[in-house]
């Protein structure tokens, strides 16, 4: 048995909060480098086990400064925390402007671009996908895919439960369907172009938008000018693999299985080794190209930012892609002192999509014995299931590859959006302000859908026209 069995001790003690005395209920205390851990209580009590001599014990709660008590022995353990001034004072914004975050009264988070996930992001959701607590991000399957957003779980089982999305004080207008041919409200948005993200999760922190806000406010803002001149140029490219497959018969498997339960359709089966997963997926390329130029004008009196950028994937489905290009200008002048403060904020991207149709059921249960093409094939040399007149079988799978590659789903998006804000602060009483928000929204979709005429999915087999 090792002798540092012996060695281990219990601590207890108290944490309390050093501007009013008042003990702290649910401070994290951790051993150091380990997953030993446990939490104060109501009293803000608590007591953990197995610390050795010389171990670090690190207490730490949400707006108070850490701590990191040397273990020597001691079987007690008081701590006074000491509230982060820095973060107390961030800047918050909300619905009526902004605040710091010593003054919230509602339940607001703010996540800044240190707080962002790193890596091939394409939407701005999944630059805080699990930072907040409470909001829940479920991103589907696909390039940019559509994401499911829930603050605080939803609230009704028939009406939409998605937040309120705010962009530098314009609400986006929202279809809440795919019809617009965009993968979602977000997917226009260049992440590269954003500050950072105030989540407004309760009632009192999102009452200025009413009932539009039932469901919470998501809050962007997006980068502005600064006073030196910066010049950004982000490029990556990343390439995705398909990790996993369903576990089905492989051709051999399944001629087994025929011969061993069916032999008399044995003759049904084709000769080919064919996995249609393999088929029908293939590793995703995408590349993303961002260039961003900020500076102030005319002195320090107008700081002005200008980016574009550009996306370009794949998906793991064939014939799934995603283009994007952004553009934006945002100038923000500070007049009278900084009295009168204008931003001034535009926004102009495009948007293609290709959306390929949903053909992992066909892969799935479709004849591993038979080939993707077949010379004698009357539909473009795709194999299919044909009958006696030489036409495709009704109530069969039909070919997976076939159906991507003889299926076009073409969606164009233009959209443009912006806004222009107004914030007078009065000379002769400081306190109060005049603020004027105009904002326009605008989108406008070219979608199509082209199949080929030599396309099973597009031919009436039992009448033998289209």
């Amino acid at each position: 048995m090792p002798m540092s069995f012996y060695a281990q001790s219990t601590v207890q003690g108290t944490v309390t909060d050093a501007g009013t005395g008042q003990p702290i209920p649910g401070v994290n205390i951790i051993v150091q480098g380990t997953s030993n851990g446990s939490t104060t209580d109501f009293d803000g009590n608590y007591s953990i086990t197995n610390v050795n001599n010389g171990d670090t014990l690190v207490f730490s709660y949400v707006g108070f400064v850490p701590q990191e008590i040397p273990f020597t022995g001691q079987g007690r353990i008081n701590i006074v925390l000491q509230e982060d001034a820095a973060e107390l004072e961030q800047v918050v914004v909300i619905g009526y402007g902004t605040t710091r975050k010593k003054d919230l009264t509602g339940s607001v988070a703010l996540i800044t671009a240190e707080d962002f996930n790193t890596g091939n992001n394409v939407t701005p959701e999944n630059l805080v996908n699990g930072r907040v607590a409470g909001v829940t991000i479920n991103t589907q399957g696909g390039p940019a895919g559509n994401s499911e957003i829930r603050i605080r779980g939803g609230a009704s089982l028939n009406a939409s439960n998605d937040p309120l999305i705010v962009v530098d004080g314009l609400p986006l207008n929202d279809p809440r369907d795919l019809s617009n041919g965009s993968r979602s409200i977000l997917s226009t948005i260049n992440p590269n172009d954003i500050e950072s993200f105030s989540v407004l999760k309760d009632a009192s922190a999102a009452a200025i938008y009413g009932n539009r806000g039932a469901n919470g406010v998501i809050i962007i803002t997006t980068k502005r000018g600064k006073k030196k001149l910066q010049v950004s140029l982000d490029s990556n490219t990343t390439v995705e693999t398909l990790t996993d497959k369903v576990d089905v018969f492989s051709a051999n498997e399944f001629r087994s299985f025929v011969q061993a339960n069916f032999p008399d359709r044995v003759d049904l089966l084709g000769n080919a080794n064919t996995d249609w997963q393999d088929e029908i997926y293939q590793d995703a390329f995408s590349a993303n190209h961002n260039l961003s130029v900020s500076g102030s004008l005319l002195g320090d009196i107008l700081p002005a930012r200008v980016s574009i950028g550009r996306s370009d994937l794949e998906g793991l489905r064939k014939t799934s892609k995603f283009e994007r290009t952004t553009s934006s200008v945002s100038l923000n002048p500070r007049l009278f002192n900084n009295h009168l403060k204008i931003d001034v904020n535009a926004n102009l991207n495009f948007e293609k999509n290709r959306f390929a149709p949903g053909v992992e059921g066909a892969a799935i249960v479709f004849d591993p014995t038979q080939p993707v093409l077949d010379p004698a094939s009357p539909y473009e040399g795709y194999f299919e299931y044909l009958n006696g007149s030489g036409f495709a079988l009704n109530n069969v799978p039909r070919n997976p590859v076939a159906q991507l590659l003889q299926t076009r789903q073409i969606a164009n998006v233009r959209r443009y959006f912006g806004n222009v804000k107004f914030d007078y602060q009065l000379h002769f009483f400081p306190d109060l302000r005049a603020v004027l928000n105009l904002g326009v929204d605008n989108s406008t979709t070219k979608r199509f859908e082209e199949r080929s005429t030599q396309s099973a999915t597009g031919f009436n087999a039992s009448q033998g026209d289209f």
